[in-house]
């Protein structure tokens, strides 16, 4: 903070004043809907200001013929060149999505982070899979029937299920710490990807707003505040996939209300020989009010229910001897049940000297009931070693973010403030032993879980000629209560630890081909509540020191590129293994690595977007030693067409290479290249689309873990891989109506 506070006084004493006019307008997209927190620069200096609710601004301007630039994440940015005339201003922003080679270099959004955006309008997503890998780099892994949380992998890291990369849908976190199968254990499919309106990610852990879980990166999804037309669509495809889905509008266009309700489902067989008879249904429904002209509520709530069977992780020396084929299992009586109920109230308000207060209020019921198996007899080689996972969830909890700018000299600065509570309640964390789902053999865990979380920060942010600064202090405490109702004694154990996390982020930009930005900071996961209460763990709130360094340049009209180098040390690694209910901590690591990206538009309705990335991952102490499925190597590349005809085209490829499934490398992961195929019409009214996943029916693994296992006729465990087979090739088809 101290050298922030250097840097403001230079601000002041270079800072010259000047004699402004002042130009004011309103900013709204084709369907004449104010746009809320669009950015006005004038061109070549670090003057700047944002639209509050209604799209409106002003902003003090050293000639009425200045140029001001327009810049908003999902819409084209627009340059106007002011007149004497024209000093009242009606501006309208086309959305993104027309042409991908509109995206532009800019210190505030990023490349990739402006491409998703248009992706997400230009392609209807089908699964909350694909919103997950709009973030390049980070891969996904489905290993128990499509309701399981999927692993994720991202810089080297084995994310588990979320527990070093932070997710939240508008605002509200979907991390759940201390869950019954794995801390930071994250569960995205209550949402329902027609709804997403953008996406914000990050990697690394340089996001002031971002604490727990935020060290590999961070994803923020949006939601649509409003709809311009209802809509109801009919899918089909290979295993019996069926889905109905509907979006509906409730109000006026022009109403200063908006409310709409939507619902999803979707049932399949799935491909294994052992149907997954998978059944998903899906609700949300959102209202959002403009009190007036400075002040906006909104209220949304959803509801989710999912249930499914599942073959599990097969060992491979099965499959080599042609016991049971790629698609069998050993035991298909894995498969779970997950519901969601959840209720949000959020508040904007627009103050006079232009500060702005966002406030977001949240509570959701979790149910999570999972059966898996992984060692088959090893434990038991009667019954068999079927576990057990189940829990019911109260999550309660507020952000509140206050933006205020101010000014010294002619240089406007913004102080960023938050802070926030998040409790969770979990009343019977339970893991047991059981046979077919049906029998209960013993209770291995059973507890009851509080922990509660609170955090604030506080930061600048301001531009400074071709510099823009954004960083500060975040703090974070954890009051960790747990209770283990398998004691016969009560006994109630309670730990609080807490951190301090300095965040900071330099961009250098001296003109609109080039970007250049250095990053430092620190992150954090916590862990387990029934673990640092034991009080044996060593460090409770484990932080990574990271840094990136990198640039966005267009090195001509219709390529872009962006590639950067970073580095990230874990002081310590524990992870928790829900089942078995222990943990193992892996010591203090090294990550660093290069990322590369670009986009290529040799026309305007044709865009080619590639990212390659490199990670070296290691032990901090001893380089030899491997950190287990830290794939060195990972790339995503799509071909989108867009014609002005209604015909919209895809083809998507992605690589995972191979990579080690133990500390020495012995073991590998297989790598696999992937392609997929999208094709569709749309008219205003009605559209068709065909997705072909696996083009080529690429023979792939989707998961695969180094594990000890046993069958009933072997007389001792078997170390090898055991993996979950990827999809072969499937073609699913859908119709849309719009209306």
């Amino acid at each position: 903070m101290f050298k922030v506070i250097i840097f403001v006084i230079v601000v002041f004493l270079v800072t010259i004043s000047h004699y402004a006019q002042t130009v004011k307008g309103v900013i709204k997209d084709d369907l004449a809907i104010p746009i809320a927190e669009a950015e006005v620069f004038i061109k070549n200096t670090s003057i700047h200001t944002h639209t509050d609710i209604n799209g409106a601004f002003s902003i003090s301007v050293n000639s009425l013929t200045d140029t001001l630039n327009i810049i908003k994440a999902g819409f084209i940015s627009k340059e106007v060149i002011l007149t004497e005339e024209n000093n009242l201003l009606d501006i309208e922003l086309a959305f993104e999505h027309q042409y991908l080679n509109e995206v532009t270099i800019s210190a505030q959004s990023t490349i990739q982070n402006q491409i998703a955006n248009v992706d997400l309008k230009l392609n209807t997503k089908t699964s909350a899979q694909e919103l997950l890998t709009l973030m390049p780099g980070l891969f996904i892994a489905q290993h128990a029937g499509g309701g399981k949380s999927e692993q994720m992998f991202l810089r080297g890291f084995d994310l588990d299920h979320g527990t070093d990369i932070n997710i939240a849908v508008d605002n509200a976190p979907v991390n759940m710490v201390s869950h019954a199968h794995g801390q930071g254990y994250t569960d995205l499919h209550f949402v329902m990807p027609e709804l997403i309106e953008t996406v914000e990610f990050g990697k690394g852990p340089y996001n002031l707003k971002k604490g727990n879980f935020t060290t590999a990166g961070f994803i923020d999804f949006k939601t649509r505040e409003r709809i311009s037309k209802s809509s109801f669509s009919l899918g089909y495809g290979s295993f019996n996939n069926k889905e109905i889905n509907g979006l509906f509008n409730l109000t006026k266009k022009a109403s200063k209300n908006s409310a709409y309700v939507a619902f999803s489902m979707n049932k399949k067989d799935g491909y294994f020989e052992s149907s997954q008879n998978f059944d998903r249904l899906n609700f949300m429904g959102k209202f959002t009010r403009e009190i007036d002209e400075k002040t906006k509520i909104g209220i949304s709530t959803s509801l989710f229910n999912s249930t499914w069977t599942a073959s599990g992780q097969i060992p491979i020396r099965l499959v080599r001897n042609g016991t049971i084929s790629r698609f069998g299992a050993v035991d298909d009586t894995e498969g779970g049940y997950t519901a969601k109920k959840s209720v949000q109230l959020d508040f904007t308000k627009y103050l006079a000297d232009k500060s702005i207060i966002k406030t977001n209020v949240y509570y959701s019921r979790y149910d999570f009931e999972l059966y898996s198996n992984f060692t088959f007899f090893e434990r038991d080689s009667i019954n068999g070693d079927q576990i057990k996972q189940k829990e019911t969830r109260d999550t309660y909890g507020f952000n509140i973010d206050y933006k205020k700018p101010f000014k010294l000299g002619n240089q406007k600065i913004y102080w960023l403030n938050g802070t926030g509570t998040r409790l969770d309640v979990v009343p019977n964390s339970l893991l047991a032993y059981t046979k077919n789902r049906t029998v209960l053999l013993n209770e291995v865990q059973k507890g009851s879980v509080n922990e509660t979380n609170y955090f604030a920060y506080t930061g600048l942010d301001f531009m400074l000629g071709d510099f823009h600064f954004n960083g500060g202090l975040r703090g974070e405490q954890i009051v960790h209560t747990y209770q283990n109702k398998l004691d016969s004694i009560l006994n109630i154990k309670k730990q609080t630890p807490y951190a301090l996390l300095p965040k900071a982020s330099l961009n250098y930009s001296p003109n609109e081909k080039l970007n250049i930005y250095a990053k430092v900071g620190q992150g954090f996961h916590s862990n387990d509540s029934r673990l640092i209460t034991e009080g044996n763990v060593g460090i409770t709130l484990p932080k990574v020191n990271a840094s990136d360094l990198g640039f966005d340049l267009r090195v001509f009209k219709n390529l872009k590129v962006s590639a950067g180098i970073w580095r990230m040390i874990s002081n310590q690694e524990f992870v928790y293994v829900g089942d078995e209910g222990i943990v193992e901590p892996s010591g203090k690591t090294r990550r660093q690595g290069i990322d590369f990206s670009l986009i290529y538009s040799p026309f305007r309705f044709l865009a080619i977007n590639s990212n390659i990335n490199y990670t070296l991952a290691r032990d901090f102490e001893n380089s030899s030693i491997y950190i287990p499925l830290a794939a060195p190597l990972t790339s995503n590349t799509s071909i989108k067409l867009n014609l002005e005809n209604g015909i919209k085209a895809s083809w998507d490829f992605r690589y995972l290479s191979d990579r080690p499934a133990d500390e020495f490398n012995d073991a590998i992961a297989e790598g696999y290249v992937i392609n997929d195929f999208k094709i569709g019409y749309y008219t205003k009214k009605w559209g068709i689309s065909a997705l072909v996943l696996n083009i080529f029916n690429t023979e792939w693994n989707e998961t695969q873990f180094l594990t000890n296992s046993k069958l009933q006729n072997e007389s001792e465990a078997v170390e090898e891989i055991h993996f979950t087979p990827g999809t072969p090739r499937n073609i699913q088809v859908r119709w849309t109506y719009n209306f």
